[in-house]
C-alpha cells in the first residue's frame, strides 16, 4: 500500500480548518479550557558488583558503579541572555488534562505527579543537560555493595513554603509514609516502597534498607520516574490530610501553589524570598488543562499560552506560523501495540480470565500483524521522521539485557511484508472471505498524543491484509482499568513506556505476573524477572534480562514501534529556551529552566 493512500484516508477530517476556527474562538476569549530511563545498566558487565564511589564533598556525588549514564544529546551551545527583564511576568503552559487533580501525592500514578513537580522536590535530580543523577535535597548519597542500603546526607536550612519550618529527615519519612499508605496508588509502591524501610540517623542523615538489592536508586529517589515527592511533616501534623486539600500545600521548589481551578488550570507564584538553588524568570507559572491537541495548538497560535504540548502532525503548521519546537535532551518514550489475552492457563490471581485458542495466542498471527505494519510510513507521516525504531519494547540500547542481534535481525523478523502477512493469515484460515476480527482500545495518553493516529493508520494497514480492526475509544482511566480487569482478550492497545524504564521495571510492569499481568504470564519471563529482583551480580542480571528480551522478540509478544524525544512547541517571541531531560513520567519537567525573552 502506498503511503499517500492510507495517509489520505487517515487524514479525512479538515484539520487545518479546525485549527483556524479554534484559533479564532480562543482569540475571542470564548473557548472552554479543558493529563540516567533508569540509570541504564551496561550491556556488558563485570562478574561482580563493586562498591559505589564515595561522595566527595557536599554538592558532588558519584552514582553507584553498577549503573551507567545514558548518552545525552548535545546540550545547547548558547546560554540564554540574563540581562534585562523578561517580556512576560506570567508563563502559561497548555498540557493535557490530568486524570486526577489533587495535591495528594499518592492518589494516582506517574502522569499525575507533573502537578507537583513545579512546587515540590525530591532527594536527587536529573541533570537537564547531561542526564546524570545529581544532588538535590540530598547533598550526597551512597549505596552498599549489595545495593540493599541507600544512605543520604540531607541539606540543611532548606525552608518549606508558607512558613512551615525547615526540611529534615523527618519530612522524608513522612513523605515515604504517604506513598506507602494502604490506599496509595503510587506506581512504585509495590516494587520499591513496600520493600523499603526508612531509618532516621539524625536530623540530616538517613537511610533506606531494601529487602532485595535495589540498583535503581538514582531513578527511584529522583523524578527520573521516582514518585517520592517531599512534603512537610509539620504541616501534616497540624492540618492532617487537609494539608493536601487546599492550595497552600508546602513544598521546597522555586514556585509555590496559589490557585487551582478544577478542569481548567493550576497556578503558582515565584517564591517571594527566592529559592535556595534556582532563579526562575517568571513571577507566575500556570498549567492550562486542555485535553485536545487542536485546542492546545489554537491557544498557542492565539497567544493565550506560551508553551504547548501538541502532536507532531500539527507542528509544521505551528512552525510555519512562527512557533518553535524544542526537544528534550534524551529519548524519553517507547511505544508499542500490545496483544492482549496472553495470560497463560495458570494465571494465579485471575484463573477464569484465560480463554485458550484465541487468535492473538497464535505466534503466526502475531508475526503477521507485526509485518503488516509499515513503520517507516508511520514515522514519516505521523512522527515527521523524528522517531527511531524501538526494537524490543522495554529494552533500550543502554540498558542491561540489550542484544545487538535484535537490530541485525529486524528486517527478517519484523520488516514490512504485507504479502507474507496475508500468507501467514491465510494458513490460519483468515482471508478476504473470512477476515480476522480484532478490537483495539484507544485513549489520549499525556506525552504521546499521536497514538490514536498510529492506531488509525494500523487499522488501514491491517485491512490490506484481511484483518478487520475495530477501534474503541475510552477515557484514560477506563482504558487503564480495562487492563487491570483482564478484559483484553482478542484485544490490542497502543501504549507507551515513559520514561523509558530500567529493564527490570519495564519487564515487571508489562510482562510479568508480579504486576497485574495485563498482557503476558509466562514462566520463563517470571523466573528471569525474579533473578533481576534478587541479584546484584551484573553479569547474572544481564544474562537474565537478555533471556527475557530474546523470548519477547522471538515470540512477537507485542508490536514494538518507536522511541521518541519529548518535545514542546513554544512561542519564541516570549520563550527563549527550555532545557529538560525528558526522563520523567510526563516527558516534561524542570519547569524552572524555562527562560523568557528579555526586553
Amino acid at each position: 500500500m502506498k503511503v499517500s493512500s492510507w495517509f489520505q484516508r487517515l487524514q479525512f477530517r479538515p484539520l487545518w480548518l479546525m485549527v483556524g476556527i479554534l484559533a479564532l474562538i480562543v482569540a475571542c476569549g470564548t473557548a472552554d479550557v479543558e493529563p540516567a530511563t533508569e540509570e541504564p545498566a551496561p550491556t556488558s558487565a563485570p562478574a561482580a558488583t563493586t562498591a559505589p564511589a564515595a561522595t566527595a564533598a557536599p554538592g558532588a556525588t558519584a552514582a553507584p558503579a553498577a549503573t551507567a549514564a545514558p548518552q545525552p544529546t548535545a546540550a545547547p551551545t548558547e546560554a540564554p541572555s540574563t540581562s534585562g527583564s523578561v517580556k512576560i511576568s506570567q508563563v502559561r503552559f497548555a498540557v493535557p488534562t490530568p486524570d486526577v487533580e489533587s495535591n495528594r501525592t499518592w492518589v494516582a500514578g506517574w502522569l499525575y505527579i507533573v502537578q507537583h513537580d513545579v512546587f515540590a522536590e525530591t532527594l536527587l535530580r536529573v541533570n537537564p543537560e547531561t542526564s546524570m543523577v545529581d544532588p538535590l535535597l540530598a547533598e550526597s548519597w551512597e549505596a552498599t555493595n549489595d545495593f540493599k542500603t541507600w544512605s543520604f546526607k540531607l541539606r540543611e536550612d532548606i525552608p518549606w513554603h508558607f512558613g512551615w519550618g525547615n526540611f529534615s529527615a523527618a519530612d522524608v519519612v513522612h513523605s515515604y509514609n504517604l506513598v506507602n499508605r494502604e490506599d496509595s496508588l503510587a506506581l512504585l509502591k509495590g516494587p520499591a516502597w513496600s520493600q523499603a524501610t526508612p531509618t532516621i540517623i539524625d536530623e540530616y542523615n538517613m537511610k533506606f534498607d531494601f529487602e532485595n538489592p535495589y540498583l535503581s536508586g538514582g531513578r527511584l529517589f529522583s523524578r527520573w520516574a521516582g514518585d517520592l515527592i517531599l512534603v512537610s511533616k509539620a504541616q501534616f501534623d497540624e492540618q492532617d490530610l487537609g494539608a493536601y486539600d487546599q492550595v497552600e500545600t508546602a513544598g521546597t521548589g522555586p514556585y509555590r501553589l496559589t490557585d487551582r481551578k478544577l478542569g481548567e488550570s493550576l497556578s503558582y507564584e515565584r517564591v517571594p524570598e527566592g529559592h535556595w538553588k534556582y532563579d526562575v524568570d517568571f513571577e507566575e507559572f500556570e498549567f492550562v488543562w486542555a485535553p485536545e491537541s487542536l485546542t492546545r495548538m489554537a491557544m498557542l497560535l492565539a497567544g493565550e499560552v506560551h508553551l504547548s504540548q501538541i502532536e507532531r502532525t500539527l507542528q509544521p503548521d505551528a512552525e510555519a506560523r512562527g512557533m518553535k519546537v524544542i526537544n528534550s535532551t534524551n529519548e524519553a518514550a517507547q511505544t508499542h501495540i500490545l496483544f492482549g489475552g496472553l495470560y497463560g492457563e495458570n494465571t494465579e490471581e485471575w484463573p477464569d480470565h484465560f480463554t485458550p485458542g484465541l487468535p492473538l495466542q497464535n505466534i503466526n498471527i502475531r508475526k503477521a500483524l507485526n509485518i503488516a505494519i509499515d513503520r517507516e510510513a508511520i514515522n514519516k507521516e505521523i512522527y515527521l521522521n523524528r522517531a527511531s525504531t524501538s526494537y524490543n519494547y522495554t529494552f533500550h540500547q543502554n540498558n542491561e539485557g540489550w542484544n545487538p542481534e535484535w537490530v541485525e535481525r529486524w528486517d527478517e523478523m519484523y520488516g514490512y511484508d504485507p504479502d507474507e502477512a496475508r500468507a501467514l493469515l491465510a494458513a490460519e484460515g483468515y482471508d478476504e472471505g473470512n477476515p480476522l476480527k480484532l478490537k483495539v482500545i484507544s485513549t489520549t495518553i499525556p506525552g504521546s498524543p499521536e497514538l490514536h493516529d498510529v492506531i488509525e493508520a494500523t487499522q488501514i494497514m491491517f485491512a490490506d491484509v484481511n484483518v478487520n480492526l475495530e477501534i474503541e475509544k475510552l477515557d484514560f482511566g477506563t482504558w487503564l482499568q480495562r487492563g487491570r480487569d483482564h478484559k483484553l482478550e482478542n484485544t490490542m492497545r497502543a501504549s507507551r513506556n515513559l520514561p523509558i524504564r530500567s529493564t527490570q521495571e519495564g519487564v515487571r510492569v508489562f510482562f510479568t505476573k508480579y504486576n497485574a499481568p495485563w498482557y503476558l504470564n509466562d514462566p520463563l519471563v517470571d523466573e528471569n524477572y525474579l533473578c533481576l529482583e534478587r541479584s546484584a551480580d551484573l553479569e547474572e542480571r544481564h544474562n537474565c534480562a537478555r533471556a527475557i528480551g530474546d523470548f519477547l522478540y522471538d515470540n512477537y509478544i507485542s508490536a514494538p514501534m518507536f522511541q521518541l524525544y519529548a518535545d514542546v512547541t513554544v512561542n519564541p517571541e516570549f520563550i527563549e529556551s527550555y532545557v529538560w531531560p525528558g526522563l520523567t513520567s510526563a516527558g516534561v519537567s524542570h519547569f524552572h529552566n524555562i527562560k523568557g525573552v528579555r526586553e
